[in-house]
């Protein structure tokens, strides 16, 4: 009886010898496919995330330059406008000047455009910057009876919205120079 159960114990043993192995080895292969999954899952978000990062940039980049184009069209008309009042001809005089008046709306019209761009797209930094420049330039949603503006104000208050069109939005280095 003893050897019959030693026997009966040995075949035992022998039958968890071999699947025992065998579980390991279906375990480790669970394991690894599981991780498998779940790094290629990890992959495709990390990529995903750098696609949306990129097309983040992208978009800031487009907003930013867009902002800095229009803002100093905006300048460039109101300095023409005031330039002309500053030459004697008083503001009813502007109305008889169409290209001026026109030049000054259209271009208070796109960049009224483009500060809403930098409100929806910008950072909370390029706001700032924003309505530091903005500040510079006659009000873009008044009339036209007040068309001065300090382009030294203005220069000041574009350059710090470039740097952070510069370090936000990494476009360029040309559109990074100075006097850019």
């Amino acid at each position: 009886m003893a050897k019959e159960r030693a026997r009966e114990d040995f075949t035992n043993v022998r039958r968890f010898a071999v699947i025992l192995p065998l579980v390991a080895a279906l375990l480790g292969a669970a394991i690894g496919a599981g991780g498998a999954v779940w790094g290629a899952y990890i992959s495709a978000d990390l990529q995903a995330e750098n696609v949306r990062n990129d097309q983040l940039l992208n978009q800031r980049e487009a907003v930013y330059k867009s902002f800095l184009i229009k803002s100093n069209d905006f300048a460039n008309a109101s300095g023409a406008l005031s330039k002309y009042q500053q030459a004697g001809h008083s503001a009813a005089d502007v109305e008889e000047n169409l290209k001026l008046i026109n030049d000054f709306r259209n271009a208070r019209y796109d960049f009224r455009g483009a500060i809403n761009d930098v409100f929806v797209y910008g950072t909370d930094r390029s706001w700032a910057a924003g309505e530091l420049l903005i500040g510079t330039l006659p009000d873009t949603m008044g009339q036209e009876a007040e068309f001065g503006y300090s382009p030294e104000t203005y220069n000041a208050a574009y350059k710090e919205f470039q740097s952070v069109f510069c370090s936000e939005a990494q476009p360029d280095r040309k559109d990074c120079l100075p006097g850019s």
